[in-house]
């Protein structure tokens, strides 16, 4: 997150209003550094809550390894849904989106659908 709010200084700067959409979490981090933040409504990863951490992983029990990652995916779908709409709305309502790795995959749909530009910021190494 901090290379993130990094940029959005350098933005706010240049007089640019910054408003950083994530999740709730790092609510605290962006506003002290006088950014703007914006919640999404949900993220996939809550679902891990519920579920813990046996789904998506192949352990040494395999079995409860598949029915977790069941579970976890039946929990994700709607938090997925929910997490799309509220970066929608939130989109919707700006000039340029930066975006990062896992957004990258549907914020590209996003930026195309609004005719906006955007910047790909991968945080990690990618080879």
């Amino acid at each position: 997150m901090q290379p993130l709010i990094a940029l959005g200084l350098r933005y706010a700067n240049d007089g640019q209003t910054v408003s950083i959409v994530t999740q709730p979490s790092f609510r605290s981090m962006v506003t002290e550094r006088g950014l703007g933040f914006a919640a999404l409504a949900s993220t996939p990863s809550d679902a891990f809550d519920s579920v813990g951490q046996d789904a998506l992983v192949l352990g040494r029990n395999p079995l409860r390894n598949l029915i977790a990652s069941m579970r976890y995916m039946q929990l994700a779908r709607p938090l997925f849904v929910g997490m799309l709409e509220s970066a929608w709305q939130h989109a919707r309502r700006t000039q340029h989106l930066i975006l990062t790795l896992p957004s990258l995959a549907w914020g590209l749909s996003i930026a195309e659908a609004l005719d906006c530009p955007c910047t790909a910021v991968l945080l990690q190494p990618l080879g």
